[in-house]
């Protein structure tokens, strides 16, 4: 088995050697095709020598005398073989001796820790990104009339908003795969429900600002879609509403129009 993994380590290397030689007469569509061959053969390679190195550590010979052994194979190969073989059995001498020093010192647990921790990580990252779900879910369990239903739907409508704009609205660049990343932070039906909500009493707000109190009309958007300016003004608003100096009238729904004010300086 040893003997298999020194046979592949030294094919490994004899490519690794030989695109390394050619990449100055390569032109660019070239240089890439190689590169690409060049960054799997050493993935490879590293591969073969940490499969290689396991399987000697195992032993007791192998322990004691793994680098010693691995010269010698390469020694005995230099005096027999063709000259051109020389760079890729340099590149095994140069890049096997210090990686089985580094797992040598390592204790077997934690040689095996290291090799699962790729997976742990993926394990904690896929529990992460449902967490993340949950976490970042905005809950709207209160009377819109009340100061923390108001609140509840003013984070709802800074969701939405921050999402969208990541979104891009059309999802542009990344597609289902943008999508698919950012749906722990994507609104559920309830925060988008409540970001409506919140958005009709903002909108009402400000009408009132601009009949009572002489505010600027905002700009409207065409159909559906809201206009800059009324995102702005949503934002602008709901970040008053949450700000914790923000002084509250008795009337909840109140200072949702002292919001309005205070944006359309008026």
């Amino acid at each position: 088995m040893a003997e298999d993994y020194f046979d592949q380590l030294l094919e490994l290397a004899a490519e690794i050697v030989s695109l390394v030689d050619a990449e100055s007469t390569l032109d660019k569509s070239q240089w890439k095709e190689a590169k690409t061959r060049h960054d799997a053969a050493v993935a490879r390679f590293n591969e073969v020598r940490g499969k290689y190195v396991d399987a000697l550590l195992k032993t007791a010979d192998g322990r004691e005398n793994g680098p010693t052994i691995v010269e010698q194979q390469i020694a005995e190969i230099k005096g027999s073989c063709d000259p051109s073989w020389v760079p890729a059995l340099d590149y095994i001498s140069e890049h096997f001796t210090p990686y089985f020093r580094k797992q040598e010192a390592r204790h077997p647990k934690v040689r095996s820790a290291i090799k699962a921790m790729p997976y742990a990580l993926g394990g904690v990252a896929l529990l992460a990104y449902f967490v993340i779900r949950f976490v970042c879910a905005t809950p709207i369990t209160d009377k819109l009339e009340s100061k923390s239903g108001i609140q509840q739907r003013a984070a709802a409508v800074e969701k939405v908003i921050r999402y969208d704009e990541w979104m891009a609205t059309h999802v542009r660049k990344g597609g289902w795969l943008k999508g698919l990343l950012l749906w722990p932070i994507e609104p559920t039906e309830d925060e988008i429900k409540g970001a409506a909500e919140y958005a009709g009493s903002a909108f009402e707000a400000q009408k009132i600002s601009v009949e009572q109190f002489g505010c600027s009309v905002i700009p409207r958007g065409y159909g559906e879609a809201p206009s800059k300016e009324e995102i702005k003004y949503l934002s602008a608003s709901a970040e008053y509403l949450r700000n914790p100096a923000t002084r509250w009238d008795k009337s909840a729904p109140l200072t949702t129009v002292q919001a309005a004010r205070a944006i359309g300086h008026c």
